[in-house]
């Protein structure tokens, strides 16, 4: 049977900032100040994205390509993308810090597992500079892992802030690990550790929806995007997928019967 030691949480789309939108945040605040406006939830930047080249793809879509070139007659060079990005950086330690209210069930989830003496650690794309806000807002609001790894190189899929986590948190063997994220990329990140991977659905930044708009969606269609989700980690190679974090510790107990 199965001990189940630790969990591992992403944190934005997992634990706080319902839909991954802080990235997305971040940019429209940076065009605005170019005289440009990002659209609505249709355009996303998501964490995995937040590069050079996840930029250049977001101003590379019609809607902002279009308003782009009519102020400026030219779409945006390496320079001034350069230029965006470092400036999205800058503002998303802003936006992280307004998004850290926690997902549904993630506080009562925890204290579950911290009962069960399950250790609780997390990752994240973020910088060391953008994360240390995030945890420090995060615990105001109650969240706390008892370890956190940020991505300092090799971003996911690569496993290195799992194993920083394994390493931290004192865990002898992977196979009593547990890794949750919200995006393909995590159970990429999971799968390579070679950790019981799980996906969970709702709140996700691979589904891109505000907690409000989800709620205001008929059943067929919040169960259509939910599948459509649950399809893209099984894909990917999820061990399991989750509705939300409320279903974790019964499928912690399924696990350690394996």
């Amino acid at each position: 049977m199965r001990k189940v030691e630790a969990v591992i949480f992403d944190w934005d789309g997992t634990m706080v900032d319902y839909g991954g939108f802080a990235p997305t945040d971040a940019l429209a605040r940076v065009l605005k100040t170019y005289g440009v406006t990002l659209p609505g939830e249709r355009m996303r930047l998501s964490v995995e994205r937040c590069t050079i080249e996840g930029i250049d793809s977001v101003m590379q879509e019609a809607d902002v390509n279009k308003a782009w070139k009519k102020k400026y007659e030219r779409r945006p060079d390496r320079k001034c993308l350069e230029e965006i990005f470092e400036s999205v950086q800058t503002q998303l330690r802003t936006s992280v810090k307004n998004m850290t209210e926690p997902l549904p069930y993630v506080l009562d989830t925890i204290e579950i597992l911290r009962k069960k003496g399950i250790k609780i650690g997390a990752t994240t794309n973020y910088t060391p500079e953008t994360i240390k806000g995030l945890q420090s807002a995060a615990k105001k609001n109650g969240l706390q892992p008892d370890y956190s790894a940020c991505t300092e190189g090799n971003r996911r899929p690569y496993p290195y802030m799992i194993f920083e986590n394994i390493k931290h948190l004192g865990i002898q063997a992977v196979e009593n690990v547990i890794k949750i994220g919200d995006t393909v990329l995590d159970v990429k990140e999971g799968k390579n550790a070679g950790v019981f991977t799980i996906g969970v659905v709702e709140g996700s930044a691979e589904m891109g929806i505000s907690k409000a708009n989800y709620e205001v969606l008929p059943a067929e269609k919040r169960y259509e995007l939910s599948r459509k989700v649950e399809g893209k980690f099984k894909k990917a190679g999820a061990d399991l997928v989750v509705t939300n974090l409320r279903e974790l510790p019964d499928a912690i107990r399924l696990i350690q019967k394996i």
